[in-house]
């Protein structure tokens, strides 16, 4: 808009100018140069990198080794310098907003030296800063949620925040309320905390996650790798494609 402005401003201006007398010969049309269009680059599209074959030394056997083994793969997360992989330790809130955020696909929200983070205990340096904002821009994660203001990304996620997370992740948050009135067959309902409980109704409904053996679902207990990893994996076998 400023060019044509300032292209408009001079065409104003040469119009006050009376006209020379015409000339004795034919004026010299100088050949018009067309404007310079810098070229086009094409968008690079990385190529696909050849899949390596996953090979861990602790999970030959794992009800979770197929899960664990499509995650890698995809690049979501990634084992232990030690060939390992650990699916039973447990997994923090930090490395869960880590693998979910991945796996959705949401671009990174880093934040600049001196911008005040959601959270007053992640810093901007903390490694999971750009994941955790992410996850608050799309409204994985609500401060509200959380007492003090603080997250806890080393805090052990528990079954129902993991839940909460994933059906956030699939769109359906506004359906959570009406599920939480869908009766569960577990006997440990009762631990479900209230505001979670449609959440966690939606996931296992949905068949992203299971009961135990013994009629419970653990709502409150710290969530494993390997649980977070197939949770994940069944979200994305359910999420529309990108």
């Amino acid at each position: 808009m400023d060019s044509l402005a300032a292209e408009a401003a001079t065409l104003a201006q040469a119009a006050t100018v009376p006209p020379p007398a015409p000339p004795t010969t034919p004026p010299t049309t100088p050949p018009v140069t067309p404007p310079t269009t810098p070229p086009v680059t094409p968008p690079v599209t990385p190529s696909t990198p050849p899949q390596v074959p996953v090979q861990f030394t602790d999970i030959s056997g794992h009800w979770a080794k197929s899960s664990i083994e499509t995650f890698v793969s995809l690049g979501i997360t990634k084992g232990y310098p030690d060939s390992t992989f650990r699916p039973d330790n447990l997994i923090t809130r930090a490395e869960f907003v880590k693998m979910i955020v991945m796996a959705a696909r949401l671009p990174a929200t880093p934040l600049n030296p001196g911008e005040t983070g959601t959270f007053s205990d992640v810093p901007v340096t903390h490694w999971v800063s750009p994941y955790l904002e992410a996850a608050v821009d799309h409204g994985l994660v609500k401060p509200s949620e959380y007492a003090g203001g603080q997250f806890g990304p080393g805090v052990n996620i528990t079954r129902e925040e993991m839940a909460v997370m994933i059906v956030r992740a699939l769109g359906l948050d506004a359906m959570a309320y009406m599920a939480q009135f869908i009766p569960l067959p577990f006997a440990d309902t009762g631990d479900i905390t209230s505001w979670r409980r449609g959440y966690l109704t939606m996931a296992w409904t949905g068949k992203i996650m299971g009961g135990y053996p013994d009629n419970t679902i653990k709502p409150t207990a710290n969530a494993k790798r390997a649980e977070a990893v197939v949770m994940i994996t069944r979200m994305l076998s359910q999420a529309p494609s990108r």
